[in-house]
């Protein structure tokens, strides 16, 4: 005898429960692979909570460096102060900061402005390299991940990790996109500004050419052949030292 928790009703539920969740995936699948919906959507997601959070987050020690040094309007004073040991950021996120402030003025918002765009940027290469990968719902999973870890903090931190965390990521997908031949033309001097761009705002974004260095080389004994361009590429690491 057939009792109800094996009944042809509680079948035809789950027929039914399964059906919408794979409608669901579909429908999740049909947004994640426009990249359009995708970047408003995660932009409207990201950037609305994290500027609220910057807004009654409190300076701290490191904070105070970038408050200060970027007040100063030389960039020959500047690097004298830096000369000094007064930080060990780059001159170029100062300046950065500076010119920021300048056109929207000094406030716990403004000086992270950096910080939330650079992490903004990480999340977007992340889906980008994860969709070419595997599927853009997966992609979009990348895309949220680090917005789960602890790293999520240096969105609102007055510093040049942020853009260190972004510049890296688009550094890895401009490697990655290179090393497929696809629109190198293109590629190529993302590759080399955004080595150069990370370094620009943390000297010790240098190391993420050595990772990079040897995804190359493995690529390099693979294919038996040196892709001179893509050395050329990491060669701007050093331009802002």
């Amino acid at each position: 005898m057939m009792n109800a928790a094996t009944g042809p009703g509680v079948a035809s539920n789950a027929g039914h429960a399964s059906g919408l969740v794979r409608q669901l995936i579909a429908g999740a699948e049909k947004v994640a692979a426009s990249r359009l919906w995708i970047l408003a959507l995660f932009t409207l997601f990201y950037v609305v909570p994290t500027v609220r959070l910057t807004r009654i987050k409190l300076f701290w020690d490191d904070e105070f460096f970038t408050l200060y040094l970027s007040r100063i309007p030389s960039w020959t004073i500047l690097l004298q102060a830096l000369a000094t040991g007064a930080d060990q950021h780059p001159p170029t996120f100062y300046y950065l900061t500076h010119s920021i402030t300048q056109v929207l003025g000094t406030s716990h918002v403004t000086l992270r402005v950096t910080a939330i765009a650079g992490f903004w940027l990480l999340c977007v290469c992340l889906y980008e390299i994860v969709r070419s990968l595997t599927t853009p719902l997966w992609g979009v999973v990348a895309m949220l991940f680090p917005l789960t870890t602890n790293f999520y903090y240096y969105a609102t931190e007055a510093r040049g990790y942020g853009l260190v965390a972004g510049f890296a990521g688009l550094a890895v997908l401009c490697w990655l996109e290179v090393s497929r031949s696809r629109r190198r033309r293109l590629y190529l001097p993302l590759l080399a500004f955004s080595l150069a761009a990370a370094v620009a705002s943390h000297y010790y974004a240098g190391l993420i050419v050595l990772c990079l260095g040897l995804g190359e080389l493995a690529r390099t004994m693979l294919q038996r052949k040196i892709d001179w361009a893509v050395w050329t590429a990491f060669g701007f690491t050093g331009l802002p030292v």
